[in-house]
């Protein structure tokens, strides 16, 4: 039933306008079940939910919250465009197991430093991220959820840390 709601919604979203859609299972995560159950429970119906949504014709984004370094292979094989990761996920194992069959998104903590540390501190997390990722197959953005009271000007940093930090000699810099 979640799955084809998932759906319609997707479909809904794509026939309104929009250019891609996604999904948060947060209950699947193993900061709440074993690595086990998310495959016999939650891994089916996200693959199939992956080529239904692409089938219609929109790139698809797969969002699990916590640490999901266990399910990382599991959530690549979905077929997800791209992977919301969250902010406890390790990007440079994540990036080295995803390769370029996925964008991975994330994973700045959305709290500490986005909600309340320093532009400063946001920068460095962000280029941190950068970095881990060698440049490639990221999108930059929060690891999670955004607070509404997070500061204007820790937003404007994360806006401005790919500018920085991703351009193309930059990511020469980091090698191959």
């Amino acid at each position: 039933w979640c799955r084809e709601a998932s759906l319609a919604f997707a479909k809904a979203q794509k026939d309104a306008g929009a250019h891609a859609t996604s999904i948060g299972d947060s209950y699947a995560g193993p900061n709440l079940i074993h690595p086990d159950m998310y495959r016999q429970f939650a891994l089916e119906h996200e693959v199939t939910l992956a080529r239904q949504v692409q089938d219609y014709g929109i790139p698809w984004s797969l969002h699990i919250c916590g640490a999901t370094d266990p399910i990382i292979a599991d959530m690549s094989s979905t077929g997800a465009k791209i992977l919301e990761l969250d902010w406890q996920v390790d990007m440079v194992r994540a990036h080295e197991i995803c390769g370029s069959r996925n964008v991975l998104m994330g994973n700045v903590d959305p709290s500490e430093p986005l909600a309340i540390g320093r532009p400063e501190d946001v920068d460095a997390k962000a280029k941190k991220v950068i970095e881990d990722c060698r440049g490639r197959h990221l999108f930059l953005s929060s690891g999670c959820a955004m607070g509404r009271k997070t500061p204007p000007e820790n937003m404007r940093a994360l806006v401005d840390a790919p500018k920085k930090y991703g351009t193309r000699d930059q990511i020469l810099e980091m090698g191959e």
